[in-house]
């Protein structure tokens, strides 16, 4: 797995639509900053930072280097290596 901080990507092509939604590609933008696009190409960027501080469970993603474990599940879901940390994209979707 590439972990080039400035250039991680990641992406998946899904043949169902029946789930628009799904994530399809993840790009790392630099701190704890996420560029996230779903199958219908909607995209966000998402700071998670803040998240990852407020919960003792997620704080270890706060190292660089276990952030950039993300990658999409099967099922379009965006997951960390280590199963502590994963969001439907329902969740992401509407990310406030």
């Amino acid at each position: 797995m590439d972990t080039n901080i400035s250039t991680k990507e990641i992406s998946k092509n899904y043949q169902n639509n029946w789930n628009i939604g799904r994530i399809t590609k993840v790009k790392y933008m630099g701190g704890y900053k996420l560029k996230i696009t779903f199958e219908n190409n909607t995209t966000t960027t998402i700071n998670f930072e803040p998240y990852l501080k407020q919960n003792p469970l997620y704080k270890p993603y706060l190292n660089i280097k276990k952030f950039l474990t993300f990658y999409i599940e099967d099922n379009g879901a965006l997951h960390w290596k280590g199963n502590n940390l994963d969001f439907h994209y329902t969740q992401l979707l509407n990310w406030k």
